[in-house]
């Protein structure tokens, strides 16, 4: 079983994740499954880049456990 998880934007100023598996063992398409994750609002107007930062967590209940943030990049930066 192949998995990962994509991070996309669109026009309308959404951050959306995406979970997709994939059974090699299935032929076909049989094997694929996506699903939606969250759904993000960003005050950026033009995203052109966006990477995902981990890191120790900074507040209450973050501090014993791994972090992930998405750093958007376009007319400005915003942290997710």
């Amino acid at each position: 079983m192949l998995s990962l998880e994509l991070i996309t934007a669109s026009n309308d100023q959404r951050i959306r994740t995406w979970h997709i598996s994939f059974d090699t063992a299935s032929e076909g398409i049989d094997g694929l499954e996506v699903k939606r994750g969250r759904n993000l609002y960003t005050a950026l107007a033009d995203v052109a880049d966006m990477d995902v930062v981990r890191g120790a967590g900074n507040e209450e209940g973050e501090r014993e456990r791994q972090v992930e943030r998405v750093v958007v990049c376009g007319v400005g930066v915003d942290i997710l």
